[in-house]
């Protein structure tokens, strides 16, 4: 069914619709991390506490403004001065409902549990919802973030890129500049603005079909 050359919508479930419906859900935010994983982080002190990965970068995209939580450096100490910050952030302005895709809560329960403090979020995956619901795309051949909206840029002629084009680009870049002081980290963070703007892209596509 991915490779349809049609969209192939079923009916959404009473419950989706309730979630999704931004009538009923005035409040939302949309939110993306980035990390560094344990096979690029370095065991000297200089560099901090390993343990597995760290996220050095929390983007948000709340009321039409990108906000960005950076780390300046790859100590255990800034990770958890960073999304302190963002948590402090999100309960100013009233503990918004958080959507991400497919994998920040794993890795927010992750950095609670290294930090040994609790920081509950409202978060709620829209990886989730296009695939239980079996919301396909036409041109679409997979369930990735980016693949769904270049879908439906695609059919509205509309399209968006950064030099930074995946997961993996944004984490050898960020390495390179924390580790070798080389470069910057803009070509990132526009990375990550993109995704956090997808997000709301796909949860506005799908108000079309409540």
């Amino acid at each position: 069914r991915i490779n349809r050359n049609e969209n192939v919508i079923n009916t959404l479930t009473y419950e989706t619709k309730n979630k999704i419906n931004k009538k009923m859900n005035t409040n939302d935010m949309y939110v993306d991390f980035e990390t560094i994983h344990d096979n690029f982080l370095d065991t000297n002190p200089s560099y901090g506490e390993v343990n597995g990965e760290k996220i050095f970068l929390i983007g948000v995209w709340y009321k039409n403004r990108y906000i960005s939580f950076l780390s300046r450096n790859l100590t255990h100490k800034e990770e958890k001065r960073m999304i302190s910050e963002f948590y402090d952030f999100w309960i100013s302005v009233d503990k918004p409902r958080i959507w991400y895709w497919f994998a920040e809560t794993s890795m927010w329960e992750r950095a609670q549990n290294r930090h040994n403090i609790s920081l509950p979020l409202d978060l709620h995956d829209l990886h989730t919802i296009f695939y239980e619901e079996k919301i396909v795309l036409k041109n679409c051949f997979n369930f990735k973030l980016k693949s769904l909206v270049h879908a439906l840029e695609t059919q509205n002629e509309t399209q968006n890129e950064t030099k930074v084009e995946n997961g993996l680009d944004a984490l050898f870049t960020a390495w390179r500049f924390y580790k070798d002081s080389y470069g910057n980290l803009q070509e990132v963070i526009e990375y990550n603005k993109l995704d956090c703007i997808y997000l709301e892209k796909l949860v506005d596509y799908l108000q079309t079909l409540i």
